[in-house]
């Protein structure tokens, strides 16, 4: 099974035109057969750290109210090759 992971810096429940593509390009991809995941940034602690949406799972990480996590992550993947 191929499996794609998303990488975005929100998710829902803050929406723009980002999220709604991602969003509908993940239900067309998992029609396909392909298992799709979403990381993201916890922007507050209202929001959960794992949750299922429309049979994706969302996983959001950080300390709300702190990018640092999120600012690390992306270094990592940046110098790592992944583009």
């Amino acid at each position: 099974m191929t499996r794609v992971l998303m990488i975005i810096d929100r998710y829902h429940p803050i929406w723009g035109g980002a999220e709604n593509q991602l969003a509908a390009l993940s239900r067309q991809l998992g029609k396909h057969g392909i298992q799709v995941s979403i990381l993201t940034r916890r922007w507050s602690t209202d929001l959960l750290e794992q949750e299922d949406m429309d049979g994706i799972p969302v996983t959001r990480i950080g300390r709300p109210g702190s990018a640092t996590a999120w600012t690390n992550l992306l270094y990592v993947l940046e110098f790592s090759g992944m583009d």
